[in-house]
């Protein structure tokens, strides 16, 4: 069978062949030599990890392990397959990474729209020193082009005095002063 088969033979079902949960039980499977330690090393039961294994092998119509009673030997195409599904995997669990790092704000860019740079720059200071991983960017403008700025989604917040009340903005009181003249 050559390597693109599966794709002929099943080009309706294809998306479904290679999901996250088989992927991680295949290379289970492999690293571990047996279904039962993947089933172990990834917290599920060996029916479900057999099954998932299982699914590829049929819905591809292809063998990726060898059955000797209970042992199990990996086949040249097992092995092959493994080496990208392991970098899938790997490239999974980045992204899995990147995207908490984000949303826990340890890293990132956020876009700023001052109005007025006095307390908007306390207020940056006390950000950059609760979030250090986090870059900051300013954009400088007038009431109407920071505005504008959130709106367009240019900036992630804009920090203005006197906010219309407006459903499309959540308005937050941040900083109150005291203007002397």
């Amino acid at each position: 069978m050559r390597g693109n088969d599966a794709c002929r033979i099943y080009p309706g079902r294809i998306e479904m062949l290679l999901t996250s949960a088989r992927v991680r039980a295949f290379n289970a499977v492999l690293e571990t030599g047996s279904f039962s330690a993947a089933a172990k090393k990834l917290g599920l039961s060996q029916p479900a990890i057999t099954q998932s294994v299982r699914d590829i092998e049929r819905e591809a119509n292809i063998t990726l392990f060898e059955r000797r009673g209970r042992a199990i030997a990996p086949t040249a195409l097992c092995a092959e397959l493994y080496r990208l599904t392991a970098e899938s995997e790997r490239c999974e669990t980045e992204a899995l990474k990147l995207l908490k790092q984000h949303a826990n704000l340890e890293i990132g860019t956020f876009q700023i729209g001052l109005g007025n740079s006095m307390p908007g720059m306390a207020l940056i200071r006390e950000f950059r020193r609760r979030f250090p991983g986090v870059q900051v960017q300013v954009e400088l403008g007038s009431w109407a082009n920071i505005i504008a700025a959130v709106v367009e989604q240019r900036v992630d917040v804009g920090v203005l005095p006197n906010v219309p009340d407006d459903g499309r903005f959540l308005r937050r009181i941040c900083v109150k002063q005291d203007v002397v003249a």
